[in-house]
């Protein structure tokens, strides 16, 4: 896990710029996943929540968060063969009752 500022201190990029914070870290799959703040502090504070997520084996991926209900309903429609009346009943619910906008979060 890291905190980055950027621009670096002292650097000649650093003309009365406010600096943004970046925190790096790995899943522990072992992919990279940053994301950036205004402030030291709230950076540090990201850092330690995912630090403990990881080591208690409670993180959750953040992109996990941009799948809609939408986007899950029809794959689990899709997942297998069904009869085209029960398609179309399936298609139905999906139009009238899912909204387009709805998101499912993870630990949801």
């Amino acid at each position: 896990m890291a905190v980055q500022r950027r621009p670096k201190k002292g650097s000649p990029q650093d003309k009365g710029q406010k600096p943004i914070w970046i925190v790096r870290y790995r899943d522990p799959s072992g992919k990279e996943h940053s994301k950036s703040f205004p402030t030291e502090k709230a950076a540090k504070a990201y850092d330690a929540q995912q630090v403990e997520a990881i080591a208690r084996g409670t993180w959750l991926d953040p992109s996990l968060g941009k799948t809609t209900g939408r986007e899950i309903y029809e794959g689990w429609m899709h997942s297998a063969p069904r009869r085209q009346s029960t398609m179309d009943l399936y298609h139905y619910t999906l139009n009238k009752h899912l909204p387009r906008s709805l998101t499912i979060r993870p630990g949801s």
